[in-house]
């Protein structure tokens, strides 16, 4: 029979023809089953990534660093004789918060913190003021050093808003005025701290799940179109949060040629360059590599 087979030559080559071919269709609907089963192995696990690295994006309000008077000014403030009696200098305080103007909207407020004691017999009072650049004048803070003879300092703290009435080219100026013009006791006033601070708007992107998300873009839509700034790789740990900030300091000039903004990361945040327009609402949307996004509004109204 055996040697019948082999005479058949014909009939050989089809067994062997057909033997072969169920080995090929067994490797090759093998592979597609051992590949597909991968993929979606894999799909399963981007899909479990994406739902377990949830962001969320909202408005915040950050300090800055501390502003100090320039120049340094002796701390004691002397009254002078003034026809007859005695009052205070005018001694004037400036602080240079370096922020430039166009983006004075990024500012929430400046808060103004004065250590000081008046030493003064005749228990004067001594008003803070601050000058109004709307109304090109000093305006008192309400807040007044009680003149003593034995004294001990105290801290004043004003919160000056909005901060675009109190900042001029970046400035604010601080003043001391007597309650009393001319009084007949001499007093001595001692300043022996006093600082500004802003407190400017950032983004916060929070993940709310229980692993890292890397951000891919941030989206910017206001009345002039859309900008967005690719991030180089951002890393926003599980369970916490990083900042997005506004540069406030740079020049028009260092806008890329075609608007866009660019990012400037470094360990703690990420620095956008981003003017915001006065007076309109402004949308943000961040997106991350694995597809998730969120977005939040902000009102860049001066009042």
């Amino acid at each position: 029979m055996l040697m019948g087979m082999l005479k058949n030559r014909r009939g050989t080559a089809e067994i062997v023809g057909t033997v072969l071919f169920l080995v090929i269709l067994f490797f090759f609907f093998s592979n597609v089953f051992l590949w597909h089963n991968q993929v979606t192995r894999e799909m399963d696990g981007l899909v479990g990534d994406k739902m377990s690295s949830a962001i969320k994006i909202d408005t915040a309000v950050r300090s800055g660093e501390p502003v100090y008077a320039e120049p340094d000014s002796s701390p004691f403030i002397n009254e002078t004789s003034t026809n007859g009696g005695w009052r205070l200098p005018e001694e004037d305080f400036v602080f240079d918060t370096g922020i430039n103007a166009q983006h004075m909207e990024l500012v929430s407020v400046v808060r103004l913190c004065v250590l000081a004691r008046y030493i003064d017999s005749g228990h004067e009072n001594v008003t803070i003021y601050v000058y109004d650049f709307v109304l090109g004048s000093y305006t008192s803070t309400g807040q007044n050093v009680t003149g003593e003879r034995f004294p001990k300092s105290k801290w004043f703290n004003v919160t000056l808003a909005p901060a675009s009435r109190y900042m001029g080219g970046g400035l604010v100026e601080v003043s001391f005025l007597d309650a009393v013009q001319v009084e007949d006791v001499r007093g001595q006033l001692d300043v022996e701290g006093m600082e500004v601070t802003v407190d400017y708007v950032v983004l916060e992107v929070g993940d709310s799940g229980g692993i890292d998300a890397t951000l891919s873009r941030l989206w910017i839509v206001d009345s002039t179109g859309h900008m967005y700034a690719e991030f180089e790789p951002m890393r926003v740990p599980a369970g916490s949060y990083r900042d997005i900030v506004f540069n406030m300091t740079i020049r028009e000039t260092e806008f890329s040629p075609d608007g866009s903004v660019r990012v400037f990361p470094n360990s703690q945040e990420v620095v956008v360059n981003y003017v915001a327009p006065s007076e309109e609402t402004v949308i943000f949307k961040v997106i991350t590599t694995l597809g998730n996004t969120a977005a939040c509004s902000y009102d860049f109204s001066s009042e």
